[in-house]
């Protein structure tokens, strides 16, 4: 990062120095929060589900001028559980009828076998 920090988003680059510094305390909390995550899409995928729809955008596509730090905050929210558990997710844009702008919806799969099933699946049926 010292040596590339300019070639990064200055955001991206803000959370990776962030997540750098970091204390004991922080670190075992956040492990604690993903294996929360993790248990309870393991609990899901068990019970008999290949794959859950979740929204990935809290409402419709905003200009990248109105990208602040709550507005990221609220789509990591969204976006960052799958990956916490260690799944694939794909995220898709969905059409609102509203002047041409759309939302996005996450497909997020027990397994990369499946994932692979529903893209293929979707470009079979577009």
């Amino acid at each position: 990062m010292e040596s590339h920090g300019g070639d990064y988003d200055p955001v991206v680059l803000a959370r990776l120095i962030a997540g750098r510094n970091r204390n004991e305390a922080e670190l075992a909390s956040a492990s604690k929060v993903r294996d929360r995550v993790t248990a309870a899409f393991r609990e899901l995928f068990a019970s008999g589900w290949d794959a859950v729809a979740l929204p990935c955008t809290a409402g419709t596509a905003l200009p990248k001028v109105a990208h602040d730090a709550r507005l990221r905050a609220r789509l990591l929210a969204l976006n960052a559980p799958a990956s916490l558990a260690g799944l694939g997710a794909l995220a898709l844009p969905v059409a609102t009828g509203d002047e041409g702008l759309t939302a996005g919806l996450q497909l997020v799969a027990r397994d990369a076998d499946v994932l692979r099933t529903l893209v293929g699946n979707a470009a079979a049926n577009s």
